[in-house]
């Protein structure tokens, strides 16, 4: 048999065991103040990024995207600064936000999700899903200060 006769079947079980092989997934996205539940359909492809549009119940198209991350700890916050001059006084101040949550669980990824309307509408969202399973969960807000659940 020749070599590059076992090539093939090699990169087949390599992308099997890397969890590559593409997938249909189905998110829901509940607003928590009118229980409006739009379905997200995307293909998974293993690369922890997506993007797409779908459209509301109430007629908004929506672009969207997702970042998955991997990695030890994550967390998202809050962070405050100061800057100060050679004489001690306060120059400059600067601050960021972001919704999110700070922990370590063994197994479990975290990422981020923004969508935005053709009708105003702006959504962002962090989330967490499991390595082994593939579902997860998140919470987002919305430009109109309306809260939201991820689902997957």
């Amino acid at each position: 048999m020749r070599k590059s006769s076992f090539i093939v079947p090699i990169v087949i079980i390599s992308i099997i065991f890397a969890g590559c092989i593409p997938s249909t997934v189905t998110a829901r996205l509940y607003r928590m103040d009118d229980g409006m539940v739009t379905n997200i359909q995307f293909t998974r492809t293993g690369t922890g990024h997506n993007r797409g549009t779908v459209t509301t119940p109430d007629g908004e198209v929506l672009e969207w995207e997702f970042s998955t991350i991997s990695g030890e700890s994550t967390s998202w916050g809050s962070i405050f600064g100061s800057s100060k001059t050679s004489s001690g006084n306060v120059s400059a101040y600067g601050w960021a936000n972001a919704m999110g949550f700070s922990f370590n669980q063994p197994g479990v990824q975290y990422g981020s999700f923004v969508a935005i309307g053709n009708k105003g509408m702006a959504i962002d969202g962090v989330y967490a899903v499991s390595s082994s399973t593939n579902h997860g969960y998140g919470v987002g807000k919305d430009n109109k200060d309306r809260r939201y659940r991820l689902q997957f």
